[in-house]
């Protein structure tokens, strides 16, 4: 209730409420709202219905408004430019007729945009609020605080809406453009998908908003635009998705391609090591092939000398064999000799002791003596010179069985040798091939 000094005088409320807010543009008590005047039921609306729901199939053609709105903040289910009401949770709750003459105000936010409310503009005009009926479809509602909003307006008709709405969406999109610049993602992909639900946001925004403007003098022009929002969003949520599948099977192929370069990075190092085994098998095997070329002509140029040992050994027997022959002979020929001088000595000696005296005798004698000895002497030295030539001999067979055991050493080792490039010719013939 007002103050007792202005009951008393003669003064219209709503005069001294548009003067209180036109001093304080800030919220208003509820004691100085104005009156929300409604009239009871009898049985039949408060108010005529508005013409646009009069015909159920007129009414059915606004319903892509209804049914589908889209909201960021859970408005948007009701469009109050075509009726006012209110869902809880998704049921419909009717506005309960209250007696008296005063109902308390309650602010209401426009909830037929999404528009947010910092680009709202509104005016206060100095006069009365307005009011509402409420009824189910009804198209007025209460302004906000007792202001006139200009935009979003409720009654969309002019080109200052679609001026104000482009730079409503310039600034919207500025704004998004100064946060992407900001915004730093773990890949590129996060942060284009964050550039696309931006400026996707902000599209829906102005295109609900467009449209909601449009279906005030055309409803099928609505109609068709809601349609293609929907197609467009559809489209725009396929595209991400298809971005993200994309993006999946990039990253997967990428974490392919590391796995697969790793696996050629390790079959390369096996075989750089199998090459460096190679080098040293081929290495080796060229040592080898040396080393046995080598004994090769180490054991042909033995096996000549002891050819030639041979030889030599055979030479020495048979000038052994040779020089034994004539020393043989020769000691038969003094033996001979020995004989016949030793008749001839004792048929001197008859003679002598037969026909001369015993000096001559005793001459022969000691003549005879002497010969004997130096014919000892002989024999003497031609039976060392034949155990000489015995050592000799015995030495010349031990130098023989030595080479013999030599060149039988050799034979087995060169059999070893052939053995063994037989049993290794394959590796040789592998590595030759490698």
């Amino acid at each position: 209730p007002l103050p007792t000094s202005l009951q008393n005088e003669f003064i219209p409320e709503e005069v001294l409420l548009s003067l209180t807010n036109a001093a304080n543009a800030g919220p208003c008590p509820e004691n100085l709202l104005p009156p929300k005047k409604i009239k009871t039921p009898k049985g039949t609306l408060p108010r005529s219905v508005d013409h646009v729901w009069h015909n159920p199939v007129r009414r059915n053609k606004f319903k892509y408004l209804i049914d589908h709105p889209v909201s960021l903040t859970g408005a948007g289910r009701d469009i109050s430019f075509l009726y006012d009401v209110k869902y809880v949770k998704g049921e419909t709750r009717e506005s309960v007729a209250r007696d008296g003459i005063i109902v308390p105000h309650k602010p209401k936010k426009l909830t037929d945009t999404l528009i947010p409310e910092e680009f709202h503009i509104v005016s206060n005009t100095g006069v009365s609020g307005l009011e509402c009926f409420d009824d189910k479809y009804t198209t007025l509602l209460t302004d906000s605080e007792n202001r006139l909003l200009l935009f979003p307006s409720m009654k969309p008709n002019k080109r200052i809406e679609v001026v104000q709405l482009n730079d409503v969406m310039d600034t919207m999109l500025e704004r998004a453009g100064v946060e992407n610049q900001e915004y730093t993602g773990p890949t590129k992909m996060h942060k284009l998908l964050h550039i696309l639900k931006k400026e996707q946001t902000i599209y829906n925004t102005v295109f609900h908003e467009l449209i909601r403007q449009v279906s005030v003098d055309c409803a099928d022009r609505g109609e068709l635009l809601s349609k293609i929002r929907e197609r467009y969003v559809q489209m725009l949520d396929q595209i991400a998705r298809q971005m993200i599948d994309f993006y999946k099977d990039m990253v997967t192929q990428r974490v392919m391609d590391q796995r697969i370069l790793e696996e050629l990075y390790n079959f390369k190092n096996v075989i750089e090591e199998l090459t460096r085994e190679l080098c040293l098998v081929r290495a080796h095997d060229i040592k080898l092939t040396k080393e046995a070329e080598k004994a090769h002509r180490d054991l042909a140029q033995a096996l000549l000398d002891a050819e030639k040992n041979a030889r030599i050994v055979e030479e020495y027997h048979d000038l052994y064999t040779l020089q034994r022959e004539r020393m043989e002979s020769d000691i038969k020929q003094l033996m001979a000799e020995r004989d016949i001088w030793s008749s001839a000595t004792y048929e001197l000696s008859v003679k002598v002791v037969s026909s001369e005296i015993n000096f001559l005798f005793v001459l022969l004698a000691k003549r005879l003596y002497l010969n004997e000895k130096s014919w000892n002497n002989y024999t003497k030295h031609f039976i060392v010179l034949l155990s000489s030539k015995d050592t000799s001999d015995l030495e010349v067979e031990r130098n023989e069985e030595a080479t013999r055991e030599r060149l039988q050493s050799v034979k087995d080792g060169l059999v070893k040798w052939q053995q063994f490039f037989r049993n290794n010719s394959w590796v040789l013939q592998e590595s030759c091939f490698f």
